[in-house]
């Protein structure tokens, strides 16, 4: 008399393989997902074929859906990283062609009066803080052959140059948002809340008493609060002279002068660009920049200090 022996299942070895992974694409994401949702897929299949030799189906399932469930995540971030990107990359094409068109209305003022604004309304009677600045020289120039240019020549001409760019005469004004001069990857970018900020500023030369060196000075830049230059009088060239960047570093009214839209490139400091820096800050690894002739293109936080300083001058070196 022979007695017969009942042998347990076995357990599928890639249905346990399979959760393994499973579980470390939680961490490794689509790394060990897509290997797991093989090996599940396999198990799932080997268990079910095998009359009941093997076990593992609760492994092989749980496997399969962690594996997803990582190869998911990576899928989500992969896409909002690449959606990030390309907003980046629309905020900065829009930054880049806002200072296209403050060059395009900084040369028209000049092919209008013979000469680019000076970085402050010139008064006897007001210091150089309170003055209406030169973007309001600007303002009349946006947009031009658009629709926007007549609520822009509108705005213009409720400008009170005369007096302080604070006074209550131009307390509506400085209210007004102008969208050309806000960048949109600006961490505080509200286009629809007053006052109307500027995201650019212009450079007045090296040292932080530049706007106020006369032309003469080899440290004088673009914008002095009361000299407004003349082309030939950017002795590098006028593709060799900067006139404005972006920066997040106290921003303020577009109205205002020095210091919201008028600085002075510091004389001794290497880091000037990047955050709670001077210039840049809005964008990683970079910025935007405007030359006098009205070009505008992209440099690096790595651009060399004393390199910008030349182009920051009319003379296109750093005395």
């Amino acid at each position: 008399m022979s007695a017969s022996v009942t042998q347990s299942p076995s357990l599928s070895r890639t249905a346990l393989v399979s959760l393994l992974l499973g579980l470390a694409s939680i961490f490794l994401l689509i790394i060990t997902g897509v290997p797991a949702m093989v090996l599940g897929l396999r198990g799932l299949r080997a268990v079910n074929g095998s009359d009941g030799r093997l076990r593992g189906r609760g492994l092989a399932v749980t496997g399969l859906v962690l594996g997803g469930l990582g190869t998911l995540l990576t899928i989500l971030g992969a896409g909002a990283i690449v959606a990030l990107r390309l907003r980046e990359m629309s905020n900065r094409t829009m930054s880049l062609n806002n200072l296209r068109e403050i060059g395009v209305s900084l040369n028209k003022y000049a092919d209008a009066n013979g000469h680019f604004p000076c970085g402050t309304w010139p008064s006897l009677t007001l210091p150089e803080q309170r003055r209406v600045g030169w973007m309001a020289e600007v303002v009349p120039f946006l947009g031009e052959g658009t629709e926007a240019n007549e609520e822009y020549q509108k705005l213009a001409r409720r400008i009170h140059r005369r007096k302080a760019w604070d006074a209550p005469a131009n307390e509506p004004v400085v209210q007004t948002v102008v969208r050309p001069f806000l960048c949109l990857g600006h961490p505080d970018f509200r286009p629809n809340t007053p006052p109307g900020l500027s995201h650019y500023t212009g450079l007045a030369g090296v040292g932080t008493d530049a706007p106020l060196l006369s032309r003469k000075n080899p440290r004088a830049g673009a914008f002095g609060t009361d000299r407004g230059i003349k082309r030939r009088e950017a002795q590098a060239g006028i593709s060799f002279c900067l006139v404005a960047v972006e920066t997040a570093y106290d921003n303020g009214p577009w109205l205002c002068g020095l210091p919201a839209t008028v600085r002075g490139v510091p004389r001794r400091e290497e880091e000037l660009f990047g955050p709670e820096r001077p210039f840049g800050g809005i964008y990683q690894g970079g910025f935007h920049a405007l030359w006098l002739d009205g070009s505008a293109r992209w440099l690096s936080d790595a651009t060399p200090a004393d390199l910008f300083r030349e182009q920051a001058t009319l003379i296109g070196r750093d005395e």
